[in-house]
């Protein structure tokens, strides 16, 4: 109300500077590189619908006093199939950063587009590094087949009779 809104910008970093600052010192304690500091920061990208994922499953239980069903993780080619809703969500969300640092430039708000054109880069590199380009596209394409499989098999039930 009565802040500067041109002010606000510049806090988030400021506040997190120590943050990192004393992640990074853990980090390079445990022989690690004040570089890899970077990639765990995208790393924590990815972790944000997981994490929220995992909220909600929470709250569901709370509401709902049952407990959710463990289901294994299934492994194809020595790696571990994503979700589908997890790799849409993290590509939708690259996108959104990518498009609010190309208006946050144009409108002359530097300081959030630099962190929403940092934020994209990050999760640019999480995708492709991490999950892989085309490992994300498999991932989807088996999801959708899943999917339309769960809806056409019911469908199909409801034409028989």
């Amino acid at each position: 109300m009565g802040s500067d809104p041109s002010l606000r910008n510049y806090w988030l970093p400021l506040t997190a500077l120590p943050y990192f600052v004393l992640y990074g010192r853990d980090m390079v304690l445990i022989s690690y590189r004040w570089l890899d500091l970077l990639r765990v920061y995208a790393l924590n990208l990815l972790l944000i619908p997981v994490n929220l994922s995992g909220i909600l499953q929470s709250l569901q239980q709370v509401v709902t006093g049952r407990h959710s069903l463990f289901s294994r993780t299934p492994k194809v080619n020595h790696r571990m199939v994503v979700p589908a809703i997890y790799i849409l969500l993290w590509w939708g969300i690259t996108f959104y950063c990518i498009g609010n640092s190309v208006a946050d430039f144009i409108m002359g708000r530097w300081a959030h587009g630099l962190f929403a054109a940092a934020n994209s880069t990050f999760l640019v590199y999480a995708l492709v590094h991490y999950v892989g380009v085309r490992n994300s596209l498999a991932d989807v394409n088996a999801g959708l087949r899943t999917w339309l499989e769960r809806v056409s098999v019911p469908m199909l039930k409801k034409q028989k009779a």
